[in-house]
């Protein structure tokens, strides 16, 4: 896998080969990224939250392009060893990988970051859930929330909800806050 942009495009980010997961194609993290840069300074954001990291690839997309802080929580031990592995590569000091259920990490949290970039696993029994578990936070510092998802999955009911993007597979649906 590589990093597709910023200051580490090209750089070839490291993924078990065993990996069983469904990372995020290069294709649609492009079209992600455009979106973003169209509208929002990434430079500028302090923090961005990266749930279910999965490789870590999404967070380095964030990273390489400038975001000052990102927080990656993964429940699987070993794909969370596996991100601390990179960020000790890396020498990234900036990204905090935090090994817990997404779930629980939230009910932990009383605020949201700037961004929240959310990829559960597509057979996720609460994915519906996943916007109210985000939106009853403080959503004061919050720009955006993220969720990749099935095209089966639908968010459009949300009071919050912006716009939804189809790259091939991959299902994007943005929500924003405007206070």
């Amino acid at each position: 896998m590589r990093i597709i942009g910023g200051n580490w495009r090209g750089r070839t980010w490291p993924v078990d080969r065993n990996f069983a997961g469904r990372p995020t194609t290069d294709f649609a993290k492009e079209a992600l990224f455009n979106i973003l840069e169209s509208h929002f300074e990434l430079e500028e954001m302090t923090n961005v939250w990266d749930l279910f990291s999965g490789t870590g690839a999404l967070a380095a997309e964030f990273l390489s392009r400038g975001v000052q802080q990102v927080t990656s929580v993964e429940m699987n031990a070993k794909n969370a060893r596996a991100l601390s592995l990179n960020k000790r590569q890396f020498e990234i000091n900036q990204w905090h990988v935090i090994l817990d259920d997404v779930k629980k990490f939230l009910s932990k949290q009383s605020h949201l970051p700037n961004l929240v970039f959310a990829d559960p696993p597509f057979d996720l029994p609460w994915i519906k859930e996943l916007p109210t578990l985000l939106f009853e936070k403080n959503k004061d510092a919050c720009q955006l929330v993220i969720i990749e998802h099935p095209k089966e999955v639908k968010f459009d009911d949300s009071p919050f909800f912006w716009q939804a993007r189809a790259y091939g597979h991959v299902h994007f649906t943005l929500f924003k806050f405007d206070s």
